[in-house]
C-alpha cells in the first residue's frame, strides 16, 4: 500500500463510553477513527467516506447492527465492501449465525478484552489490506494484458498490411515505391521491437529477475552511446539533438539500466518533438546525485495527464508528431528502473512549449543501493 494510506475504521454504539473505550484501544494503531451513536448515523457517515473496517454494535434503539448492516452491505456506497465485525453481549450461535448470514466477517463479545479487541482487529484490517493490495496488482495485471493486446495489434497490423501490399503489388512497384514500403515495415517492426523490449524489462523486474549490478561509470559515455544510435531518427525528423553532457560525470548505478532509461527517454523526446524541434541533453553535479536532464521543444503535458503518465493501471495514450503511438510503458519502465538504483524521475511539461525529463542518480555508493545489492 502506499505509505500515505492510512485504513479508516468505524465504531458505532449507541454507548459513548463503549465507544471511548474501543477507540482508546486502538488509538496507538495509526488508523483513522470515526465515530456514530446510531445505526442511522452510521450509514448516514458511510455515504461521504469510506471505511476499512466497521466495529459495529448489535443491541441498539430503532435501528439494530444486524439491520444496520444489511442495510449497508445492499447499498451502493464504497464502504458497503467495509468489513464489519459486531460488538455484542450475545454469545449464542444463533446470533452469530445471522451476522455472518448478513455480510459480517467477526464478532467480539462485551465486555471487551484490550488484548483480543486489538489482535482481531489487526488481523482483519491485514485482511483488507491484502485486499487492496491484491486488486492493485490485478489491475496492473490487467492493463500489462491490455497493452500486450492492443499495443503488439497496431504495428502488426500495419506491417501485415504493407506486406500484403508488396505481395500483390510486387511486379508493378517501382523503386521508389518499394523503399517507401520497406520504411513503412522498418518503422512498424522498430515500434514493435522496442514495445517488447519494455515490456519483457519490465515484467522481469516485477518477478525480481533483472540482473542488478551497480558500478562506478562515467554517465557521459552512456549518454553519447545512446544519443548516437538516436541520431539517425533524429536527423530523418530535422530534430537538433545538442548533448551538452561532458566527460567525468561518474554515478554509481547499473549501467544497462541506464543505458534502458536514457534511449526511453530520448525515444519520448524524438516522439513527441515536431520535425525542425531541438532535444537538448544537460548535467548538472550535485554534493550526493548526478542530474540528468533531456529537454525538448515538443507539444507538452497537461497537468492532468502528467498525472497518469507513471501508472500502469492509467490508459494513458498520445499519438506523437508523426503520428507514432506511444503506451506510456517507457516512463513507467524508466521510472522503476531509476528507484532500484537509489535515484529519482521527475517530469515538467508545458503544452505547446515542451517536456523536461530529469534523472538523478547518486555519485557514490548509497545505502539503499547497497541494500538492494545484497
Amino acid at each position: 500500500m502506499p505509505k500515505e494510506y492510512s485504513p479508516a475504521v468505524l465504531i458505532v454504539d449507541d454507548v459513548p463510553e463503549n465507544i471511548q473505550i474501543v477507540a482508546g484501544i486502538l488509538r496507538n494503531e495509526g488508523y483513522n477513527m470515526a465515530f456514530a451513536t446510531s445505526g442511522q448515523a452510521a450509514l448516514d457517515i458511510c455515504k461521504n467516506n469510506d471505511f476499512d473496517l466497521i466495529l459495529l454494535d448489535v443491541m441498539m434503539p430503532e435501528m439494530d447492527g444486524f439491520e444496520v448492516c444489511a442495510a449497508l452491505k445492499q447499498s451502493s456506497e464504497s464502504s458497503a465492501s467495509a468489513t464489519v465485525v459486531f460488538l455484542t453481549a450475545k454469545t449464542d450461535v444463533e446470533s452469530a449465525v445471522r451476522g455472518f448470514e448478513l455480510g459480517g466477517s467477526d464478532y467480539i463479545t462485551k465486555p471487551f478484552n484490550a488484548s483480543e479487541l486489538l489482535v482481531r482487529v489487526k488481523t482483519h484490517m491485514q485482511l483488507r489490506i491484502n485486499q487492496r493490495q491484491l486488486r492493485q496488482m490485478n489491475e496492473a495485471k490487467d492493463r500489462f494484458i491490455s497493452i500486450i493486446a492492443h499495443e503488439l495489434k497496431g504495428p502488426l497490423v500495419g506491417l501485415n498490411g504493407v506486406l500484403r501490399m508488396v505481395d500483390e503489388e510486387f511486379e508493378s512497384l517501382e523503386p521508389m515505391m518499394m523503399q517507401e514500403y520497406i520504411a513503412l515495415s522498418r518503422k512498424a517492426s522498430d515500434q514493435l521491437l522496442g514495445l517488447i523490449d519494455n515490456l519483457f524489462t519490465w515484467s522481469t523486474l516485477q518477478n525480481e529477475e533483472l540482473p542488478f549490478a551497480p558500478a562506478m561509470i562515467d554517465l557521459s559515455g552512456v549518454v553519447a552511446e545512446c544519443a548516437a544510435c538516436i541520431a539517425p531518427a533524429m536527423s530523418e525528423k530535422r530534430i537538433t539533438l545538442h548533448n551538452a553532457v561532458e566527460d567525468g560525470c561518474f554515478i554509481f548505478a547499473d549501467e544497462e539500466m541506464v543505458r534502458i532509461v536514457i534511449t526511453n527517454l530520448l525515444t519520448n523526446a524524438l516522439m513527441f518533438t515536431p520535425a525542425d524541434g531541438k532535444v537538448q541533453l544537460s548535467c548538472q553535479v550535485g554534493e550526493r546525485d548526478l542530474a540528468l536532464s533531456i529537454e525538448d521543444s515538443g507539444v507538452g503535458i497537461s497537468e492532468v495527464d502528467q498525472q497518469k503518465l507513471f501508472r500502469i493501471e492509467h490508459k494513458f495514450k498520445h499519438k506523437g508528431t508523426a503520428g507514432e503511438m506511444g503506451t506510456g510503458m517507457g516512463l513507467i519502465l524508466s521510472q522503476e528502473l531509476v528507484q532500484q538504483n537509489g535515484g529519482t524521475l521527475t517530469l515538467r511539461s508545458t503544452p505547446g512549449q515542451g517536456t523536461v525529463v530529469t534523472l538523478s542518480l547518486p555519485r557514490q555508493r548509497s545505502e539503499s543501493t547497497t541494500a538492494q545489492v545484497n
